[in-house]
């Protein structure tokens, strides 16, 4: 890490040297608040409801604008979060993560924080504005509606991408914890299909987290590792075991047997002898090469 000066004084003048490697960039991402006044959401022709994009357990995505011409070029939607899941510290995590991993090109660009005061409860709710990618299609969605239409080297960069995207993550000691399908979404170019990740309510940095829903409940939870739905920290294999999954459901539809292996390699039940995500893209882009 670069030292950083104010003045003579340096971090390293007040960190001891043996603590240095606990401060980075992460360490320095505060978002800013923007003034609700400054956003307007997308009207519907039909009903003269906003534009309701997404919704999960975390709450709901509305198509919003600046008022002030602000990325006229730029589609953008606020999450809002539930009072359950919308406190203010989990409000500003989650959008330090999409700060802090903006320059991987995988997670939409965050515009900053909206916080609503609701003065007939006295509590206030949170949201988090940030870039609308492509229609808003999930990848759930776009494999279910893919029947016959993608090519076998379009499945192949969409699995690179998954990995090379988590691979970057994992550079930055970011955890994703809860990838699946809905917590993708894809756009299309003119040089094929991308993707990026979008749901971070769950993710952590430098380490792990446990999950504590009923069990019953997380045991249906597949697309976690069996030790996490075990009650056990999660971690970089336990991302890659995620990835897996999602590479099984791409072979469901272009029935690449290469990249079933792959998937087998990702999610074995022994974590040490999973793939790491480096590694998954390493052998996913072979099979573009052969």
């Amino acid at each position: 890490m670069d030292t950083i000066r104010f003045g003579r004084l340096t971090i390293s003048n007040v960190v001891a040297k043996e603590h240095l490697h606990l401060y980075d960039n992460y360490d320095l991402i505060m978002p800013h608040f923007v003034d609700q006044r400054h956003i307007d959401y997308d009207i519907g022709e039909n009903n003269g409801l906003p534009v309701h994009v997404g919704h999960g357990s975390f709450g709901d995505v509305f198509r919003i604008r600046f008022t002030d011409g602000r990325c006229s070029d730029t589609k953008i939607c606020i999450k809002e979060f539930t009072e359950k899941y919308g406190t203010k510290p989990e409000a500003i995590e989650e959008a330090r993560k999409l700060l802090y991993l903006s320059d991987t090109g995988y997670v939409p660009v965050c515009f900053g924080l909206i916080e609503f005061t609701n003065q007939a409860i006295n509590q206030n709710s949170f949201g988090v504005v940030q870039e609308f990618i492509g229609e808003g299609q999930t990848f759930h969605r776009f494999l279910r509606q893919s029947k016959n239409n993608i090519s076998k080297a379009d499945w192949i960069s969409i699995a690179f991408q998954l990995a090379h995207g988590l691979d970057k993550f994992h550079d930055k000691r970011i955890l994703v914890n809860d990838i699946k399908a809905n917590n993708v979404v894809m756009y299309k170019r003119k040089q094929g299909h991308r993707l990026k990740y979008i749901d971070f309510g769950l993710a952590s940095y430098r380490t792990g987290r446990t999950f504590h829903p009923p069990s019953e409940k997380l045991a249906r939870l597949r697309h976690l590792a069996p030790e996490v739905r075990n009650g056990f920290r999660t971690n970089e294999s336990t991302d890659v075991y995620s990835l897996g999954c999602l590479m099984r459901e791409i072979n469901v539809y272009g029935n690449i047997k290469d990249l079933l292996l792959i998937s087998h390699m990702c999610t074995r039940d022994a974590p040490k002898m999973r793939l790491s995500a480096r590694a998954t893209k390493l052998l996913i882009e072979n099979i573009v090469d052969e």
